[in-house]
């Protein structure tokens, strides 16, 4: 009876620490599968990151901050502009910023460029960068809307008393007559 406890004891002692084993396996290749597709949508749209995302990107030299390249490449990558700005609003670094940028935001400027202003057509996004021993950094990220200029662009060509499009619908041949888009289709 005593050997035949042992080997209970020794098989779940197995079991145990082989469904452990397999339970870490699993969780490792979770993690990765999930970091893969994060870093993937990243790549496409720089809004799906959060700010744990930028702490390893933001360079820090004698309490100057300055945005690494890989960020910078990012960001022209999908015709976006990034300004890093301190606690106080001053802008510390930026990268394809707008053609205007004030050197030192207020509240009210930051709020502007978050909820956006109609004519800029543009998107924005903010991170708060925190960091253990320093204040806290703030990475505002702009891009055009395209879909606001896709419609604006559609806007301007409808007529809303007609009800009707008036896009041009002809195109002018190489030979100088005009020729339907539809025949050419």
């Amino acid at each position: 009876m005593n050997l035949h406890k042992r080997f209970m004891v020794q098989f779940f002692i197995q079991l145990f620490l082989l469904s452990l084993i397999f339970l870490v396996l699993m969780l490792t290749v979770w993690a990765v599968i999930g970091f893969a597709i994060s870093e993937d949508e990243i790549q496409t749209d720089l809004t799906e990151a959060d700010a744990s995302y930028f702490t390893n990107r933001i360079e820090e030299d004698r309490n100057q901050y300055s945005l690494k390249k890989e960020l910078e490449e990012l960001a022209e990558s999908q015709n976006g502009w990034l300004v890093l700005l301190d606690a106080g609003g001053a802008v510390v670094d930026s990268f394809n910023p707008p053609e205007v940028l004030p050197t030192q935001f207020t509240v009210g400027d930051f709020t502007d460029r978050l909820w956006g202003n109609i004519e800029d057509n543009q998107q924005f996004h903010y991170w708060e960068i925190e960091f253990l021993d320093e204040d806290s950094l703030f990475l505002l990220y702009g891009k055009r809307n395209l879909a606001e200029d896709i419609c604006n662009v559609c806007c301007a060509s409808h007529r809303l008393a007609t009800g009707k499009l008036e896009l041009n619908t002809r195109k002018q041949r190489a030979d100088g007559r005009r020729a339907s888009v539809d025949a050419a289709l």
